[in-house]
């Protein structure tokens, strides 16, 4: 896929599935599907492109080998446990660029070996936002969950090795650029500040939800 503008609604099966290799390189892509978003028999690679993937049953993107992300902008959003934003199962999950906010009841787990962008799993949460920042203020997540959920996965180089981050929920958003609950640019306005704190020290970091192990 090299561009262009997709906007897919499956109440029947799969949005979009490939019985080989899934490789985007470019476009604005949105679909919205009951069973998986988006499906791969052997490897699925996301190169670029503005992706929006929501399974209200199933996995929002779900290889059935390997998964690669090397840029673009990913938003996945997958149904309950078990089901995943993510799902590779145990096979390599790879990040070395662009952007990856997923949430569902579980997540395959990045590949700390092979990736080279940092990578967060948090626990549950609501449908309101979730801000994620530095201790000096720097954002590196503002988010607005449409559905509550027990797992989130997280990866951009905006988040720093060897920084410590705090997590704030609910509050607003002033101006900024909204793609489908990712925000960028504008003014976070704060809610509540939560007990959650995590570190990167490693690659990725685990700091509550589900890897899947399967």
């Amino acid at each position: 896929m090299n561009g262009g503008s997709i906007n897919i609604t499956s109440t029947g099966g799969e949005g979009i599935a490939s019985k080989n290799i899934l490789t985007i390189n470019s476009g604005n892509i949105k679909v919205v599907s009951t069973d998986d978003a988006f499906n791969a028999e052997v490897a699925m690679y996301v190169n670029g492109g503005n992706i929006y993937a929501q399974s209200s049953a199933n996995d929002a993107v779900d290889s059935n080998g390997t998964f690669t992300i090397t840029g673009g902008k990913l938003v996945a959003i997958g149904a309950g446990t078990p089901e995943s934003s993510i799902d590779c199962g145990t096979n390599a999950f790879k990040i070395t660029g662009g952007q990856l906010i997923g949430i569902a009841g579980t997540t395959s787990g990045p590949t700390a070996a092979s990736s080279t962008v940092h990578s967060v799993v948090l626990g549950s949460g609501t449908p309101q936002i979730i801000h994620i920042e530095a201790a000096d203020g720097t954002e590196a997540l503002t988010f607005q969950a449409p559905f509550a959920y027990s797992t989130l996965v997280f990866a951009s180089a905006k988040l720093k090795a060897n920084t410590t981050y705090s997590v704030w929920t609910g509050g607003t958003m002033t101006a900024g650029v909204n793609f489908n609950g990712l925000f960028s640019g504008g003014t976070y306005n704060k809610g509540t500040k939560t007990a959650a704190t995590f570190t990167t020290t490693n690659m990725v970091t685990q700091a509550g939800g589900t890897i899947t192990t399967k």
